[in-house]
């Protein structure tokens, strides 16, 4: 876990355990979906088998089949398969090429990979709903374990954000968070600031799409930090109106929430818009080295609405995740004079840009 006595400069939040265990995951949702392929008995990628031939066998439905696309796509990029004239066959000499992480805590993604891979063919076939079923009982507690700063491949996103979004916080600030979720970004930014011993803040306005998970959110941060001032309001990406209040912000902070806006550059030119002179709009994303890299990660999240495919060039789709470079695009083609873009050492995980 990452110590909170440490600056960016002294610990590497993507090191190699990170890296490391990214792998580790990586694979296992490989395998996984090789499994769900497999198990019926139905496919036999020994022998081969073609994408149309998959898609009659399995029965998948026309609305599902890029995401069947994707995962063929995934499964060669991981060298799990070959294609042999248009023949996916599974390759003889794949062997698992990390060990199970012991120092970084993966278990939150591997508990959300099971179950998605429990029902992963009959959503494909129309059988069963994928929002039904991620958000049951079951699918928010996995949510939250997901979301959750003892999960140590998604908690760098958030201790990163929070020590740039605090570094230049004026006294008295006004903070607006985007897409709040269960609270592991608000927790992170408050302890950071309160760490750093920062001038009070003057108003945290906490926000999310669903008035579902804001109330308890707000419960969380009220318990934790009850010298806060913390106001909860519903705010969608796609359709940012704070005019209720004529608020502007000091600070807009958003951990892999945007990437969500069908339409970046009017939810940031919007955005912009809520800002005081001298704010800034601080942001965490997590994003792909380019469109010819698949994300395990979109394993889970091509399954909801708001992760669209992203239009490329490509043989098969993606989603949700941009590139560094698109983001830091989008940022300056929405007004933003000053961009500063963040990215992680190593393999592409993850980007911060502050931006006004």
């Amino acid at each position: 876990m990452y110590n909170a006595e440490q600056t960016i400069d002294e610990c590497s939040l993507f090191n190699e355990a990170y890296q490391n265990a990214f792998g580790y995951v990586n694979h296992y949702t490989a395998n996984s979906i090789y499994r769900n392929l497999v198990r019926e008995g139905t496919i036999n990628l020994n022998e081969g088998v073609t994408f149309s031939e998959m898609v009659e066998i399995l029965e998948i439905k026309p609305i599902y089949q890029p995401l069947l696309k994707w995962a063929m796509a995934y499964l060669q990029q991981l060298d799990l398969l070959n294609v042999n004239n248009g023949r996916f066959q599974r390759n003889k000499t794949y062997t698992f090429p990390y060990p199970r992480p012991v120092s970084t805590n993966v278990q939150a993604s591997i508990n959300l990979i099971n179950y998605i891979s429990l029902y992963w063919l009959d959503i494909l076939r129309g059988k069963k709903k994928a929002l039904s079923l991620l958000f049951n009982q079951e699918g928010t507690i996995l949510w939250d374990t997901y979301f959750n700063n003892s999960h140590d491949l998604y908690s760098p996103h958030n201790q990163w954000a929070a020590e740039i979004a605090v570094a230049d916080l004026p006294e008295k600030a006004t903070i607006l968070e985007l897409g709040a979720g269960y609270g592991s970004a608000s927790e992170s930014l408050l302890f950071e600031h309160k760490h750093q011993r920062l001038n009070s803040i003057s108003n945290y306005i906490l926000t999310d799409v669903s008035p579902y998970l804001i109330k308890p959110t707000g419960k969380k941060v009220t318990k934790q930090f009850p010298e806060l001032s913390l106001e909860l309001k519903k705010l969608n990406v796609n359709q940012i109106d704070l005019t209720d209040t004529n608020q502007t912000v000091d600070l807009i902070y958003a951990v892999n929430v945007l990437h969500c806006s069908k339409d970046l550059e009017y939810s940031l030119r919007e955005l912009k818009e809520l800002l005081r002179p001298g704010g800034q709009i601080v942001i965490s994303e997590c994003v792909r080295s380019d469109y010819d890299t698949r994300m395990h990660q979109e394993y889970i999240f091509s399954l909801l609405p708001d992760f669209q495919e992203i239009q490329t060039n490509t043989s098969a789709p993606c989603y949700g995740f941009l590139t560094a470079n698109d983001w830091e695009n989008i940022f300056r083609k929405s007004g933003y004079h000053h961009v500063e873009m963040f990215k992680n050492s190593g393999e592409d995980r993850g980007i911060i840009i502050k931006a006004n």
